[in-house]
C-alpha cells in the first residue's frame, strides 16, 4: 500500500465583527498565518469479548490541527461558528454526521488549547467514524472561526462588597461578580504551602470573557491577594449562553478592590482550511 500523501493547506481570512466588542473592519494579511496538521489519529472500537481491556483512545477519527500568527493575538475558538464543509476518504466514506444537510460545525471539538505567548491555538477535530479500510487519503475542507485581540486597556472597582455581588464594566461589557463557597474550588488547587483557596470569586456575563488577560485582587489595606484561575464554563439554555470565570482566593474578605486588563478590540477571522492527508504526512 502506497504512504498516504502530501499535506494541502489553504488558508485566507476573513475579518468579521464581534457583538460583544469593538471590531475593526481593516484588512487581514493571511500571509502571517500558518496552518500546521500536527496528528491523525485513528482507532476502533475495542471488541466486546475483549472489554475491559484498556485503548488507546476513543473510537474514531481525529486530526489536530495548529493555527498560527505571529500577528494576533488568539485569544479564542468560536466551534458555534466553525463550519465543517467536508471530511471524508478517498473511497468516499463520510466521517460526518449521519444527516447529510447537517454540516453546520465539526462532529466533536475538544476545548481549543492556545499558547502562554497567544500566537498559536491547537484544535482537535474528531468524528466517531473510522475511514474504510485500505484507504490512502483522508480530505478535510472547513471553516476555523478564532478570536483574536488587538489593544489593552484596564480598569479599577475599589471596594466591591463580595456579599451583595459587585459590577464591572468593560467597554460596553457588563461582568457580574459574587462569590461561591470555598468548597467549590478544593480540586487541588493550592498556594504555596498547598493550602489551598479560601473564597471563590465568579465572574458572570452573557458575552465571551476571554477578553480579559489579567485579573488582580487587593484587600482593604491595598495589599494584592495571591490568587489563582480555577477555571471557565458556560451554560446555554434557551438559546442564550452565560460564561462564567472563577478565581480561587488565598485569604476571605467581605470586599476587594479588583483590576481588569482587558482586550480594547476584538475580531473573529474566519480561516478557511483544505486539507488533504495521510499516515506520510
Amino acid at each position: 500500500m502506497n504512504k498516504m500523501s502530501q499535506v494541502l493547506i489553504v488558508l485566507s481570512a476573513v475579518c468579521l465583527s464581534s457583538p460583544a466588542t469593538t471590531a475593526e473592519n481593516s484588512p487581514t494579511d493571511s500571509s502571517t498565518k500558518k496552518v500546521q496538521l500536527l496528528s491523525l489519529r485513528v482507532g476502533k472500537a475495542m471488541p466486546k469479548d475483549a472489554k475491559p481491556a484498556t485503548t488507546s483512545g476513543p473510537e474514531g477519527t481525529e486530526l489536530q490541527i495548529l493555527v498560527s500568527d505571529p500577528q494576533k493575538q488568539i485569544i479564542g475558538f468560536d466551534d458555534d461558528a466553525s463550519r465543517l464543509l467536508r471530511f471524508d476518504d478517498d473511497q468516499g466514506t463520510r466521517l460526518l454526521k449521519s444527516d447529510d444537510e447537517d454540516t453546520r460545525g465539526f462532529p466533536v471539538f475538544s476545548p481549543a488549547t492556545i499558547s502562554s505567548d497567544r500566537h498559536h491555538c491547537a484544535i482537535f477535530v474528531h468524528s466517531h467514524k473510522t475511514p474504510a479500510p485500505g484507504v490512502v487519503k483522508i480530505f478535510l475542507k472547513g471553516n476555523l472561526v478564532l478570536r483574536c485581540a488587538h489593544g489593552e486597556k484596564s480598569i479599577e472597582q475599589k471596594n466591591i462588597s463580595l456579599k451583595k455581588g459587585g459590577i464591572i464594566h468593560l467597554g460596553n461589557q457588563q461582568i457580574n461578580i459574587s462569590k461561591k463557597a470555598a468548597t467549590a474550588i478544593n480540586f487541588g488547587f493550592g498556594f504555596g504551602d498547598a493550602k489551598p483557596p479560601q473564597m471563590s470569586v465568579t465572574f458572570n456575563s452573557p458575552s465571551p470573557l476571554d477578553i480579559i488577560k489579567k485579573v488582580e485582587f487587593f484587600s482593604s489595606n491595598g495589599k494584592a491577594i495571591k490568587h489563582q484561575n480555577t477555571g471557565d464554563e458556560s451554560m446555554s439554555f434557551g438559546g442564550i449562553t452565560c460564561y462564567s470565570l472563577n478565581f480561587g482566593l488565598e485569604q476571605k474578605a467581605d470586599a476587594v478592590t479588583i483590576k481588569v486588563t482587558y482586550y480594547e478590540k476584538v475580531e473573529e477571522v474566519t480561516v478557511p482550511v483544505v486539507l488533504e492527508t495521510g499516515v506520510g504526512f
